[in-house]
């Protein structure tokens, strides 16, 4: 069957899950000097497989086995849609750097700012659509990041 996983239940993997989120959620407290006052405002983290990896201490290549295993695949999916989702919110909340997360986004999920069909049509022309949106193929949601 292959190695033992380090992690052997994925109900293990969402325990871990829910005290990362939980952690993120309460997030840390960024002190602002106001008025000769210093003020302490809670900000949440974006969520990051990569941050969730290390917390567990694996590898993406673990993870991507873990993802393979069909007892292990909906949990993993869970995850990695909240991943999307929270980075999502946060760029449309303006929550950090917004450009840093539609890279993130073009990098990591195939958003693209446009899509281009070409099509070869019988009868000796070709079209071409630009329609906007995410890259043909790719997972993760639609987001148009520019116009």
């Amino acid at each position: 069957m292959g190695r033992k996983l380090k992690i052997p239940e994925p109900e293990e993997i969402q325990e871990k899950w829910e005290a990362f989120r939980k952690e993120c959620d309460e997030g840390f407290h960024e002190e602002v000097a106001s008025a000769g006052k210093v003020i302490k405002l809670r900000k949440r983290i974006v969520y990051t497989l990569e941050r969730f990896q290390v917390k567990l201490k694996i590898t993406r290549e673990t993870w991507s086995k873990y993802k393979a295993r069909a007892r292990f695949a909906d949990t993993i999916k869970r995850i990695e849609d909240e991943v999307f989702a929270r980075k999502k919110e946060a760029m449309l909340n303006n929550e950090g750097s917004v450009a840093g997360l539609i890279f993130d986004m073009k990098a990591n999920y195939g958003i693209n700012d446009k899509v281009i069909i070409d099509a070869h049509i019988e009868g000796g022309f070709d079209v071409t659509l630009d329609l906007g949106g995410p890259a043909a193929g790719k997972t993760g949601g639609a987001v148009n990041a520019g116009g």
